[in-house]
């Protein structure tokens, strides 16, 4: 196999060839230790990314249902003080202004002179 060593590389958007020659490949199936790491590892690559997958699914799942929970109480929150505040700027300030005016109006009507219309007017 050829392989370039670190000092080989010009920049890092390099990258190094790894090529197999057909001689060398008896030696690689003959060899105890590389036999013994390519059958007993085999598996493990995949064991080991298929439980990183089900990790980062685990962390999604978890991130996105406390986000739904947030932005369940956020929405809530938005809401009543939407409420609050159309019940405090809109309907107390509009019952006030009435109330003002049915004041106004009573001063109004104290004010008339009563003493001048018949019984039957009063």
């Amino acid at each position: 196999m050829d392989f370039r060593s670190h000092d080989d590389i010009a920049s890092p958007s390099e990258y190094a060839n790894i090529e197999g020659s057909a001689a060398k490949r008896g030696l690689l199936s003959s060899d105890p230790d590389v036999k013994f790491i390519l059958s007993g590892f085999a598996g493990d690559v995949f064991n080991g990314l298929g439980m990183m997958l089900s990790l980062f699914h685990d962390e999604t799942a978890d991130v996105l249902a406390s986000t739904h929970v947030e932005t369940r109480l956020l929405f809530a929150i938005y809401v009543s003080v939407v409420a609050i505040g159309f019940y405090h700027f809109l309907f107390r300030r509009t019952i006030r202004v009435a109330l003002g005016e049915v004041d106004k109006t009573r001063s109004m009507v104290m004010q008339l002179p009563t003493h001048v219309l018949k019984s039957e007017e009063v």
